[in-house]
């Protein structure tokens, strides 16, 4: 936060501050709920200390797809409309429409990502791709990526 607060961050640490504040009392609560907040709060600031971003998962597809939409929605949302519902919409957007849906056709064949409904309720509410764009529960059965 010191860096940022020299390099004049625009307010990036005190966004992040927030965020890990929220984290920490939702561990101290017990609760299960993660605050994804502080993961967009992390990209930021280290967007404006022009630091590399990296995001990843264990097979660099679905989930990488989740968090790389909510990264690219966030970014656009530091442009004017940065407002948390907008973000979610334009992640929602990129998810259905954008490059994503289109690198699960090339790899599976079907333009859907690899969660049915129920892993979908276990993803953090900002990391669920729209309905529409995840199999059914037989379909995510017979078609299982076992990566």
């Amino acid at each position: 936060a010191a860096r940022a607060e020299l390099l004049g961050d625009g307010g990036a640490s005190r966004h992040y501050a927030a965020a890990v504040e929220r984290e920490s009392a939702a561990l101290a609560s017990g609760a299960f709920e993660k605050h994804w907040t502080i993961i967009v709060e992390a990209e930021r600031l280290a967007r404006r200390l022009d630091l590399p971003l990296a995001v990843f998962c264990k097979s660099g597809k679905d989930r990488t797809g989740m968090a790389a939409t909510l990264a690219a929605a966030a970014f656009c949302g530091e442009f004017g409309r940065d407002n948390e519902q907008i973000v979610l919409a334009t992640a929602n957007l990129l998810r259905a429409h954008g490059t994503r849906i289109l690198i699960c056709e090339k790899n599976t064949g079907r333009r859907r990502y690899a969660f049915n409904a129920f892993q979908r309720e276990f993803l953090p509410a900002p990391f669920r791709p729209p309905p529409s764009t995840i199999e059914d529960l037989a379909s995510s059965l017979i078609h299982r990526d076992m990566s």
